[in-house]
């Protein structure tokens, strides 16, 4: 008996769903597998470097410290005495000096594996030096120190004692970058859902991205999942037409999350801006405005109210809206005045250049140095950058005049203006202000290049990276891009393992702890 046009046709769309679920299901195996892989490098490599990297981690881990017991400063605070004394028992001379430039010749052996009685006896002189020190970072915002007190109070209930609960407050960024990836998976399968090289590929150089920030305890490391979070939020309340007043509360929420987080985040709300505008020039258009105002007038106060009450809280406490006003005084910049900001090198072709392609290296592989030198390599460096900047190019040329009208370009568009603005805000810090006496910035050199600090974009910037690449790998063959693909992988692994080897032979890292 023949089989009708409509049986076939169920057979069809079931064999259909049945090739897509177990599709589906291989890619959720391959992101959960780069979650493992990506956890274990972290793991290794924030074990394998010495705890309180020339990257402020000293300053970090006080703050910890200080919110553990309930202290939210209201100032340049002084060190905690507990933190000082575990800065400078377990604290590495490896990140700022070569061997021969110290007294002896030679990296001296850690404070810890000295006798009890030399111990104290070191400990207390050298603390004695340092105990009028301020922490440049006191005013920074909360949402990090409070997440990671809550982990070190934990880690202290578990009774992880000596200096490995050092090293259990950098575990906590095993699980926000985890987090991360699978998260950027759900944002190019949401919004790239029939492109499965972006779907693939994003979750796959996350996993291996050189940034060395995440190996140590700082607020940029959560900034990244927060960021993410807000923005995919965010765009959902743009494209979505279901969302009602409680997911645009929760977005508003994440939005300020994500700036007090770290303040270089505010880029987020230059989105909630283009958000508003274009959501509320629909909702005009199709004569629902009324309708739609409670959901948007609460999404937007959600953000502002917080953020808000925050840096009030800074001018009533310390007499500045962002709680910067005395670290910058303390670092000797002063603000230029309007005419002096178009003398500054960065309106030059060679000031561009140096200052683009600085932010980029720091952005793909950081900043820590060992025995006072940066830990790169120029091959690597001078990929990272040139590549980011055809890439770039590639995906604008094509946004702008060969693709058409679609949702995705509108998401490609966001991606753009949120890394673009974080460039722009690296710009913008770097020409403000007079450096001083500072070492970095510095009149000689002075150009704000910290990528870590707009690391908030990473992902938009790693979307538009890739599509960039996949414009001009577009003639290749499917398995020739992915070759392509895990080339740049296997630099940046390759480039990460050899610059870290002396590092992993340090006395000070915790695989030498007792």
């Amino acid at each position: 008996m023949p089989r009708s046009p409509s049986f076939n046709k169920y057979l069809y769309h079931s064999s259909q769903k049945i090739n897509r679920d177990k599709k589906l299901r291989v890619e959720y195996l391959f992101v959960i597998i780069l979650c493992i892989v990506a956890s274990i490098r972290i793991f290794l490599f924030s074990a394998g470097f010495p705890v309180f990297t020339n990257v402020d981690e000293h300053a970090h881990f006080d703050l910890i410290c200080k919110y553990s017991k309930g202290k939210i400063p209201t100032g340049l605070w002084k060190y905690d005495h507990d933190a000082n004394r575990m800065i400078m028992l377990y604290g590495s001379p490896e990140y700022l000096y070569y061997p021969a430039d110290l007294p002896t010749g030679e990296i001296p052996p850690p404070i810890w594996k000295l006798p009890p009685e030399i111990q104290e006896f070191v400990l207390e002189k050298r603390l004695e030096k340092v105990k009028k020190g301020l922490n440049h970072e006191s005013t920074q915002p909360p949402v990090y120190y409070f997440i990671s007190a809550l982990w070190y109070e934990l880690g202290q209930a578990l009774r992880i004692g000596n200096g490995f609960i050092l090293y259990w407050v950098r575990f906590l960024n095993i699980i926000i970058y985890s987090v991360l990836i699978w998260l950027s998976y759900i944002f190019v399968r949401k919004y790239y859902h029939e492109d499965t090289f972006l779907r693939l590929s994003l979750p796959l150089i996350l996993a291996f991205f050189p940034q060395d920030v995440f190996f140590s305890i700082n607020n940029d490391v959560l900034t990244p999942l927060v960021f993410t979070t807000a923005f995919l939020c965010l765009l959902d309340c743009l494209i979505s037409e279901s969302k009602g007043v409680a997911f645009h509360l929760l977005t508003g929420l994440l939005i300020a999350t994500a700036f007090l987080v770290k303040i270089t985040a505010f880029v987020i709300f230059i989105m909630l801006g283009f958000v508003v505008i274009l959501k509320a020039i629909r909702l005009k258009n199709e004569r629902r405005f009324s309708e739609g105002m409670p959901a948007l007038a609460t999404l937007v106060l959600s953000a502002l109210l917080p953020a808000g009450l925050w840096l009030l809280r800074n001018y009533l406490v310390l007499g500045d809206i962002t709680g910067s006003a005395a670290k910058i005084n303390m670092l000797t910049w002063t603000a230029k005045p309007f005419t002096a900001i178009w003398d500054h090198p960065i309106f030059t072709p060679a000031g561009a250049l140096t200052f683009w392609s600085e932010l980029m290296k720091t952005f793909w592989r950081g900043e820590i140095t060992w025995y006072g030198e940066r830990l790169s390599w120029d091959f690597a460096d001078g990929f990272y950058w040139i590549s980011s900047s055809v890439f770039l190019i590639a995906f604008i040329y094509s946004l702008l005049l060969l693709r058409p009208r679609t949702k995705s370009k509108i998401i490609d568009i966001a991606n753009l203006i949120v890394f673009g603005a974080s460039v722009l805000f690296m710009t913008g810090i770097s020409i403000s202000y007079d450096y001083g006496t500072c070492w970095y910035p510095s009149q000689e050199h002075p150009y704000f290049t910290s990528g870590r600090l707009i690391s908030g974009a990473l992902v938009p910037f790693l979307i538009l990276y890739l599509q960039g690449f996949k414009i001009l790998t577009s003639r290749l063959k499917s398995y020739t891009r992915w070759a392509a693909l895990g080339a740049i992988i296997a630099l940046m692994l390759a480039s990460e393992i050899v610059l870290s080897i002396p590092v992993f032979g340090s006395a000070y890292n915790m695989f030498h702890l007792h």
